[in-house]
C-alpha cells in the first residue's frame, strides 16, 4: 500500500500516524476548508483570488505562501 501523507498542525505526516482528538473543534463541529487551486502549465490559475477569498474568512490565518511567486 502506498504511504499517503497529509498536513496536520502545519507539518506533513503519514495519515496512519495522524491522530485527532474527539474534542477537537474541527472534529466536533466539522470546521474545515476545502480549497482547490487549479494549475495549467505549472502555474496556478487565479491564485490571488483564492488567497483573498480565504483571508476574508475570519478564522483563517495564512502566513505562507501568500503569493503565487512563492510557490512557483
Amino acid at each position: 500500500m502506498d504511504q499517503i501523507e497529509g498536513v496536520f498542525n502545519g507539518s506533513f505526516e503519514l495519515v496512519e500516524n495522524i491522530k485527532v482528538s474527539p474534542l477537537s473543534r474541527a472534529y466536533t463541529f466539522s470546521d474545515s476548508i476545502y480549497e482547490v487551486v487549479p494549475f495549467f502549465n505549472s502555474k496556478a490559475i487565479a491564485f490571488d483570488m483564492h488567497i483573498k477569498r480565504l483571508l476574508r474568512l475570519s478564522l483563517i490565518h495564512i502566513s505562507e505562501p501568500t503569493r503565487q511567486a512563492e510557490i512557483s
